[in-house]
């Protein structure tokens, strides 16, 4: 079931996974994550249509937040196509999918990790 929040009351992390070199040449991928934490609309539960549509790709969509999209766009420039994560509410997520909802607004559609 859906709940919103109070507007813009709740943090999120941006992460994203950086793959690094160890000494033996082996990769290991490294969190880099956001100099600070942004402000965010966080609603528990997708809506009907994203959550089949996840479903549809193979994926579970568990909950959505929505961000500044300058905001979204500073920690990734480029659009980066690495794994994107996020922290929220002491939870960590994946970010299923990022699409721009208004001129100002960009929509994260989040799965949970599990640890």
């Amino acid at each position: 079931m859906k709940t919103l929040h109070t507007p813009w009351s709740d943090e999120i992390t941006l992460i994203r996974l950086a793959e690094t070199e160890n000494a033996n040449g082996y990769r290991n991928p490294e969190e880099v994550t956001a100099d600070a934490p942004l402000f965010c609309n966080f609603e528990d539960g997708v809506s009907q249509s994203e959550f089949y549509l996840s479903r549809k790709a193979g994926m579970q969509a568990d909950a959505e937040a929505e961000v500044w999209t300058a905001d979204w766009e500073a920690f990734w420039p480029d659009g980066y196509a690495e794994r994107r994560l996020c922290s929220l509410r002491g939870r960590k997520y994946q970010i299923v999918r990022a699409f721009q909802s208004s001129q100002d607004i960009t929509t994260l559609i989040l799965s949970e990790v599990v640890r």
